[in-house]
């Protein structure tokens, strides 16, 4: 999988993790292995949690993270005309790739 696709991933993970609210780790990791049907690694939370949060789309608070509104936006957009969890994913990963630059 690549770089941009575990950050979408991730963040989609933390929107369904957060609800109205905030996840940590755990959270977020249980909500991506029902998407992905794979559990992230640690790096890869926080690899992709960092991303987001420096493009604005995710803030941290203590250990918990939680989506801003420029990140709900974004994920208003990849759920607009999408029916599915995997439809839904990939347009965020399309979204996603005029906002994150990945070295």
């Amino acid at each position: 999988m690549t770089d941009l696709k575990i950050i979408s991933w991730i963040f989609y993970a933390l929107e369904m993790a957060s609800g109205t609210g905030s996840a940590n780790f755990r959270e977020i990791s249980q909500i991506a292995d029902g998407i992905n049907h794979a559990v992230p690694t640690d790096k890869e939370l926080q690899q992709s949690l960092d991303a987001l949060i420096s493009v604005g789309f995710v803030s941290k608070e203590s250990k918990r993270y939680q989506l801003t509104d420029e990140g709900k936006l974004v994920l208003m957009a990849a759920h607009k005309n999408s029916n599915t969890i995997s439809q839904t994913w990939a347009n965020l990963h399309k979204l996603l790739m005029s906002h994150i630059k990945l070295p």
